[in-house]
């Protein structure tokens, strides 16, 4: 038994060797791991190529034969490498380990067998050998019979012509070389071709135009972002006279306005008074106490008062610059300082409080000792108007969802209501904008849309479906034989259903579901009848 043992394990492996499906490395040394050790005169390879001269980065198909007069052969395999270029697999061939085999012991016919693949050139020059090693197998699962032979090397050369004669090779970079104006140092022109070979096509060509960004798009471009180019690139424009490319208001065709930021909109290098064609003038008034608050005389219009005026004229006495609105008043004040109307121990709203301690001397109702509350006033003179916890201020729930109905649990109290707040509970999902009170309910999805707690018993008989087999009609449920397809709806206008409408919101003319309609419901309502009468049948 141990014999017989011993005798398989060979007969197992010899068809893994003579029935090979490529051995790399043996272009040169031959076959002689798995094909004998020897060469053998009845077996002949040749290398063949489709040229023997070609460019960098030619594509050259390569044929290998493999001929034999022993008729009891019948496969041939091979293995070919190259001492540069790269291989691509072709008839009855594989790419393994950068060399060319077979995919298969190949069938031969009339004692020959043709194997084709293609060779990519390298880019560099030079003359370059490919090697091949080819046998003919009588595919019997062992090494004896099997013969092999190396073909005689091929040598292919790879020459960086000047076919059109301008000093530059395609090794050299020349992108084009059939037209002696394109290679690397050309001058690019507005052509459509890239002239000098730098992988760009009318880029800072000769003869182009340049072109200035228009990031606020007015129409005027900036002179410091420009680019050029043949032809007019997104978000450019021909101009270069914006003088703020931030803003689409200022541009040399805007008007001169007067603004607080002394801007100069229409760019000609002046701004407000400066500019004098500037719009928006005002009067302004004679500030005699130079205050900076001016009496009732109009000194003339611009967009800033000059020196010794003002743009105000509201200063009760402008031969003395401690007396304006707003000027710090005492108790012991006998004047009005403040241009209120009253002096600093004056109680001209009959509150208990002087005018010196009073925000507010013309309102009883406002003084230090009043109560906060919501009316736009800050009625205990804390400097601070309609705070949170006014009195009488509205509470305000959370509404996560921004949809106008909040939900218990969070509240907040403020005089106008906080975003992100409502002002009712109504809510019965504030994860979900579609679904409050208001919102149209979409039955038989799984979502209370509208909060009414019904989602499936669309008549509102009491029987939900599927088990009401009509859901449109409340006086049929589970007694009934054929589902319907629809309510029927008021359109708003005559249809011809009935030849009338009065637009009541009636059902009456068209065939639907109105707002509850959906192709999902009609084809849910025909399942569940479907289901229910087959339950019945059962």
């Amino acid at each position: 038994m141990l014999t017989l043992i011993s005798l398989a394990i060979p007969l197992l492996l010899s068809p893994a060797q003579a029935n090979s499906t490529g051995k790399t490395g043996k272009s040169t040394a031959g076959c002689t791991t798995c094909h004998g050790s020897a060469t053998d005169s009845t077996t002949t390879s040749t290398l063949s190529a489709s040229a023997s001269t070609v460019g960098p980065s030619d594509t050259v198909t390569i044929t290998f034969t493999v001929n034999t007069t022993n008729s009891s052969r019948t496969h041939a395999g091979l293995n070919v490498s190259a001492n540069g270029g790269t291989f691509s697999a072709g008839t009855g061939t594989q790419v393994s380990s950068s060399e060319i085999t077979h995919s298969s012991p190949m069938a031969m016919s009339s004692s020959t067998a043709t194997f084709s693949f293609d060779w990519v050139a390298p880019a560099t020059e030079g003359t370059y050998t490919l090697y091949g090693a080819g046998n003919a197998v009588n595919n019997n699962g062992a090494s004896s019979g099997d013969g092999w032979d190396l073909a005689t090397n091929l040598s292919i050369t790879v020459v960086c012509a000047d076919a059109d004669t301008d000093g530059y090779t395609v090794c050299d970079g020349d992108c084009d070389d059939g037209d002696a104006a394109i290679h690397p140092g050309a001058t690019e022109i507005c052509d459509g071709v890239d002239n000098d070979c730098d992988g760009s096509t009318d880029v800072n060509a000769s003869g182009a135009d340049a072109w200035y960004q228009d990031a606020d798009l007015d129409g005027y471009g900036d002179a410091f972002h420009s680019q050029v180019s043949c032809t007019q690139p997104s978000g450019y424009v021909a101009d270069s006279t914006d003088c703020d490319d931030t803003r689409a208001s200022v541009n040399p065709g805007a008007v001169e306005v007067c603004d607080v930021h002394d801007r100069d909109e229409d760019c000609n290098g002046y701004a407000d008074d400066e500019d004098v064609g500037a719009t928006g003038l005002v009067d302004w008034y004679y500030d005699d106490d130079l205050d900076g608050f001016g009496n009732t005389t109009v000194g003339g219009q611009a967009c800033d008062a000059p020196d010794g005026g003002s743009l105000r004229n509201d200063d009760c006495a402008d031969d003395d610059d401690t007396r304006y609105p707003g000027a710090p008043e005492t108790c012991a004040d006998t004047i009005d300082m403040n241009c209120d109307g009253s002096f600093g121990g004056d109680d001209e709203d009959g509150d208990g409080f002087a005018a010196c301690t009073d925000c507010n001397d013309a309102d009883p109702d406002v003084n230090p000792d009043a109560t906060e509350v919501c009316n736009g006033k800050d009625d205990d003179c804390d400097g601070v108007t309609d705070p949170d916890d006014s009195s009488g201020a509205p509470t305000w729930y959370r509404d996560a969802d921004f949809d106008g109905y909040g939900v218990s649990g969070e509240t907040a109290t403020a005089c106008e209501q906080p975003h992100g707040w409502a002002d009712n509970t109504d809510d019965c999902d504030d994860s979900t904008a579609g679904v409050h009170p208001d919102a149209v309910e979409v039955y038989y999805d799984g979502i209370d849309q509208n909060c009414d707690g019904n989602d499936d018993d669309w008549d509102e008989d009491g029987t939900p479906f599927p088990e009401d087999c009509d859901d449109q009609d409340p006086s049929r449920a589970a007694d009934c034989s054929e589902p319907d397809t629809g309510p029927v709806v008021d359109t708003g206008g005559d249809d011809g259903a009935d030849g009338a409408d009065g637009g009541d919101g009636s059902t009456t003319d068209e065939k639907g579901c109105g707002s509850k309609s959906s192709a999902a419901f009609l084809l849910l309502a025909g399942l569940g009848g479907l289901a229910l009468r087959r339950r019945r049948e059962a």
